[in-house]
């Protein structure tokens, strides 16, 4: 009979732990014990959540870091490319103009 311990999360995940072996799983190669488990000890850790929980939140947070500095580049890309189409039509030459103009408007193909 080893004797346990609880641990209750904030997030409401709990733990078990062995905090000592009985007389069989000590002497055994593997510590095997197959008598009762004996729940000795409970804490609650109401501060703190587990570390799975901590380890998903963190994934989220730099998913969504990661999702905004994507939308932040493409941003920036369309920015530029309005900003070319506007020096190509200030510029007032035919060959800028067409160049915006093919920019601006797709190429159309027969089927």
């Amino acid at each position: 009979m080893c004797n346990f311990e609880r641990i209750t999360y904030h997030c409401r995940h709990q733990i078990f732990r062995r905090y000592s072996y009985c007389h069989f799983a000590r002497n055994d190669p593997v510590h095997a014990c197959f008598g009762v488990k004996v729940l000795k000890r409970e804490w609650c850790q109401a501060q703190e959540d587990c570390d799975d929980c901590i380890r998903q939140r963190e994934r989220m947070m730099q998913q969504q870091q990661q999702q905004q500095q994507q939308q932040q580049q493409q941003q920036q890309q369309q920015q530029q490319g309005f900003q070319s189409l506007e020096n190509d039509r200030a510029s007032g030459s035919e060959e800028g103009r067409a160049q915006a103009e093919a920019r601006v408007r797709p190429v159309q193909r027969p089927i």
